[in-house]
């Protein structure tokens, strides 16, 4: 925007600000960040009703923003809640985040959602990036002043001068000058708060805000300009709830979180630390089970080729008084398509990867498995990298901190390399660094009333109960004060926390993830023995022989009908009623399978970008969402693995996975051009689960033209940290 404002003697507005940052002790340049991106959120509604983003997206980009206004407030800074940002320096970047999602809003800029994720992922990224932190130490003062000076002259140039007063933008930068003056002489009681410098502005952020749901957030900012950017015991109080929130509530957006706290204030509050589920993942022989064991203080090794069958979660960690339970995946491939049902944001990850010799290093697995968790838990979640080597065999760490560095940035929280099974000293070690940020991290707060509801359910499940039906759910709200009219609230907040889970098909709770899972892989265990695709009411009698208490017979449609819904298998269309499990079917293409040799066949391929591999459950998803068309010869499906065929109205085509990364789909027949855009739809129908977008291209090769989808991870997904490394060693204007 050049050198705009008055001079400051003989230097500019942005040069002034940049020495006086330089002056200023680390606390004081913390508070001075945060005041600026405060000021600077007025504009994010320049244009009303928050329309530079999609409708659809609105509430999500306004929580990332107040999330990390919220998180470099600062009196967080002494909170246990926010050691998960690793070092207080790395936090001045959220300040700058909010303050250019401002600028982005104000400018009408069409990567406007972009600039509002950063402002979550800038924070994470530089979390666990030294160098982004030292360098976050030295700027972040003075670019939080610049973007939210972009921000305020974004907003004048572009939405008419004529809604602002007199020399508006001069004021504005007048008013940051003074701020950091202020702050600089321990001046904290009179911080200019004339909300008439933003002329209609500011009264058009709160009305809208209130228009979407978000009323209590309105108030939050009103009262800080009020009361001159000043905090009493209760707004402090509100902060620090506001920080420990569940983030599966903070995920549904900013409208969600109001809701949430005007519970609290409701029923009052209280801190809960709840049980953490961690998930170990890895391929199999990685040393997951061997891991798991050591955690346990258990010295003991698995027997030579004893793997784990689906998951165990016998294993109960108590790590600094914290309970945690620990889900040990199996690391065969046929059990992969079902972590879908449980990999989730609301975990801690441990991805164990073998570098013991070079014959198993499974390195080239990691994008596989981060890719994974990156996807399932919307690159939310959190990754504890284990490298499992020989005692006699360093690992060369350049080799994996780039993932550390690169694009999984977000995710990985840390990398240790140890041998797992012998290294004692490690393995404290790393218990020791899980502990600690379990504690740091899990601590959440819910309403006095809720938590007792959540109390009484947990007593249950003490007790070994998986399943109780509605009118025991109703009876324990009631009983914890919890009015009828409420009920819906509190089921969707338990559905949501996975405290009790309800799904459209059940009258019943689910109390016990660990129950579907276990039920889930067992089925597909059963399968896999007995080299068939389809299971019927009475085969689950075998299947769970030896879990009769657990699985009574009762529960047997409970199972079907979660198999179904998270597309696991579907139903067999007639006869004996049943599933048919497409991950169970044979790895080889059945004898017979041709495709007609017609010169004007349509050639499809569907790929992920970089060639990455697709989700597990992906393809098997796709051939759930075909059961219709899937040719049949009798009882036998043309269906495998990696393929199937399918005969729609006057179509056929030849749909196959090749080495897990790209879809080959062959059509002929007289409507081919038609059953092309169907399967195209069904495709589409896919990305929205996975946070992916498609680009689709025609590519000429040996001849015959082919039609190629790329899809790609969407940018908010992906996480790439951009806004604040760009900004990084720049000689600001």
């Amino acid at each position: 925007m050049g050198r705009v404002g008055k001079m400051y003697g003989n230097i500019s507005f942005y040069d002034d600000i940049k020495i006086k940052a330089e002056q200023l002790a680390p606390e004081k340049r913390w508070f001075f960040s945060w005041l600026c991106a405060v000021r600077a959120l007025p504009f994010l509604n320049v244009k009303r009703y928050f329309k530079c983003w999609k409708k659809s997206e609105i509430k999500q980009h306004l929580q990332s923003i107040f999330y990390v206004c919220d998180s470099s407030n600062p009196h967080v800074l002494s909170e246990a809640s926010f050691i998960a940002y690793n070092n207080y320096v790395s936090t001045k970047t959220d300040a700058i985040a909010a303050a250019d999602a401002a600028y982005a809003a104000a400018a009408y800029a069409a990567d406007a959602a972009a600039y509002a994720y950063d402002a979550y992922a800038d924070a994470a990224y530089a979390a666990n990036t030294y160098a982004y932190a030292t360098a976050a130490y030295a700027y972040a003062a003075y670019a939080s002043a610049y973007s939210a000076a972009r921000a305020a002259y974004a907003a004048y140039e572009n939405n008419s001068q004529k809604h602002y007063p007199e020399n508006f933008f001069q004021k504005f930068i007048d008013i940051i000058s003074d701020d950091i003056e202020m702050i600089r002489t321990d001046n904290y009681n009179s911080f200019n708060n004339d909300t008439s410098i933003y002329g209609t502005l500011f009264d058009n952020f709160k009305n809208d805000l209130y228009a979407i749901g978000c009323g209590y957030w309105a108030d939050v900012y009103d009262d800080l300009f009020i009361n001159s950017f000043k905090q009493d015991d209760n707004a402090i109080k509100a902060l620090n709830d506001r920080l420990k929130i569940p983030d599966a509530v903070r995920n549904e957006g900013a409208t969600a979180v109001a809701s949430y706290m005007q519970n609290l204030e409701r029923q009052g509050s209280t801190s809960v630390m709840r049980e953490t589920r961690i998930i170990v993942l890895g391929s199999a022989g990685a040393g997951k089970t061997t891991l798991t064991r050591r955690l346990n203080d258990d010295d003991s090794f698995p027997a030579p080729g004893d793997s784990t069958h689906g998951v165990d979660t016998q294993s109960v960690l108590n790590l600094n008084g914290i309970k945690s339970r620990v889900w040990d995946f199996g690391g065969q491939v046929i059990y992969h398509s079902s972590h879908r049902c449980f990999l989730t944001e609301n975990c801690i990850y441990i991805l164990v990867v073998n570098a013991r010799t070079e014959e198993n290093r499974d390195i080239t697995r990691i994008n596989y498995w981060l890719d994974t968790i990156r996807v399932y838990s919307d690159n939310k979640a959190k990754v504890f990298m284990v490298i499992n080597e020989a005692d006699d065999r360093r690992q060369n760490e350049e080799d994996y901190n780039s993932f550390k560095n690169g694009e999984f940035g977000n995710l990985i929280y840390d990398i240790f390399s140890f041998n797992i099974g012998n290294d004692i000293e490690s393995v404290n070690n790393f218990k020791s660094a899980l502990a600690n940020y379990i504690e740091a991290t899990g601590h959440q707060v819910f309403g006095i009333n809720d938590s007792g509801a959540m109390k009484e359910i947990k007593a249950l499940f003490d007790q070994n109960k998986q399943i109780v039906n509605s009118d025991k759910i109703k009876n324990i709200l009631l009983d914890s004060n919890i009015e009828e009219s409420d009920h819906d609230r509190v089921t969707k907040l338990f559905n949501t926390l996975g405290v009790a889970l309800s799904y459209d098909f059940m009258g019943d709770y689910v109390l016990d993830p660990c129950w579907i899972s276990r039920g889930v892989y067992m089925v597909i265990d059963y399968l896999q023995k007995n080299k068939t695709t389809f299971i019927n009411y009475n085969d689950l009698d075998i299947v769970f022989a030896n879990e009769r208490s657990a699985y009574p017979t009762d529960s047997y449609e409970h199972i079907f009908n979660l198999m179904d819904y998270y597309n696991i298998g579907f139903r067999n269309p007639g006869g004996i009623r049943g599933l048919i499990i497409p991950c169970a079917a044979s790895q080889l293409k059945p004898p017979g399978i041709n495709i007609n040799p017609e010169p004007d066949n349509i050639i499809t391929r569907v790929e992920r970008d970089d060639l990455l591999e697709f989700p597990a459950d992906f393809f098997y998803k796709f051939i759930c969402n075909n059961q219709s068309d899937i040719k049949r010869n009798g009882e036998l499906w043309s269906m495998w693995q990696t393929g199937m065929v399918l005969g729609g109205s006057n179509a056929s085509a030849l749909v196959e996975l090749k080495e897990n990364r790209r879809i080959e789909i062959t059509i002929w027949g007289e409507k081919k051009v038609e059953y092309q855009k169907n399967l195209e739809a069904l495709i589409n129908d896919l990305l929205i689960q996975y946070n992916f977008t498609s680009q689709a291209e025609e590519r000429n090769r040996g001849g015959k033209i082919t039609r190629f989808i790329i899809l790609m991870v969407e940018a908010a997904s992906k996480g790439a940290a951009k806004g604040f490394a760009e900004m990084i060693g720049k000689n600001f204007m």
